[in-house]
C-alpha cells in the first residue's frame, strides 16, 4: 500500500537535491513557459529570430511554433500545481491532489504553498483547467478557459513573483539569473 500524503507539511528534499530542482527543473520550466511571450522588464524575451528563407522553412517554423505552444502549457500546468493550485469540482482554487512521490515547493526549505484565497489563486486555478483541457487531455467541447499568449503571460507573472519571493530569494539565489544562466550551467554541465 502506498503511503498517503497528509495535511502536514511533506519531509524537505536533502539539500543536494534542493539545489538540483532549484538550478535544473524548475528553471527549465519558467524558461519553457517565457517562449514567445509579451513579458516586462528582466522578463521580455527578444523578438522573433529572423529566417533567412522562410518559404523553405515555412513549415519548419510551423512545427516550431505548435511545439513551443504545446510545451510551453504544460509546462505551466507544471509551475502551477508546484507552487500549490489545481481548481476542485465547484471551480475554485484547491490543493493539488499530490501523490507520494510529487515533489512540490514545500518540499523546499522555506518553501511556502500559494494561498487559495489569495485574489490571484482564481487565475491560476483556471490556468491549471485550461492547460489540462486544452493539452494534457483529449477532449471535445470542455470550453475550457483560455490559454492564449496574454492569458499565460499573466499566470507565468504570478507564479514567477512567488518562486521569487517564497523559494529562490529565501534560499539564496535569483530565479531571473538562474534562468538565464541555464544554458551555460547545461554546457558546462553544473548543477
Amino acid at each position: 500500500m502506498k503511503p498517503k500524503v497528509t495535511a502536514t507539511a511533506p519531509p524537505k528534499l536533502d539539500s543536494a537535491t534542493q539545489r538540483e530542482w532549484l538550478l535544473q527543473h524548475i528553471p527549465h520550466r519558467v524558461c519553457a513557459s517565457l517562449t514567445w511571450l509579451t513579458m516586462e522588464g528582466d522578463w521580455a524575451m527578444p523578438s522573433d529570430p529572423e529566417w533567412k528563407d522562410k518559404e523553405k522553412d515555412k513549415f519548419h517554423i510551423w512545427c516550431i511554433g505548435r511545439s513551443v505552444d504545446e510545451g510551453r502549457k504544460a509546462a505551466m500546468r507544471w509551475l502551477i500545481e508546484f507552487v500549490g493550485v489545481a481548481k476542485n469540482k465547484e471551480g475554485r482554487p484547491h490543493k493539488p491532489n499530490y501523490k507520494a512521490k510529487d515533489v512540490w515547493i514545500e518540499h523546499f526549505n522555506f518553501g511556502i504553498l500559494f494561498k487559495p484565497e489569495d485574489p490571484s489563486a482564481q487565475k491560476l486555478a483556471d490556468m491549471w483547467q485550461g492547460c489540462s483541457q486544452a493539452t494534457m487531455h483529449s477532449t471535445k467541447d470542455t470550453n475550457h478557459p483560455p490559454v492564449d499568449p496574454p492569458e499565460l503571460a499573466e499566470a507565468l507573472k504570478i507564479v514567477i513573483a512567488h518562486l521569487e519571493k517564497h523559494l529562490y530569494e529565501r534560499n539564496g539565489f535569483t530565479l531571473w539569473k538562474v534562468v538565464r544562466d541555464q544554458e551555460e550551467r547545461k554546457l558546462w554541465n553544473i548543477h
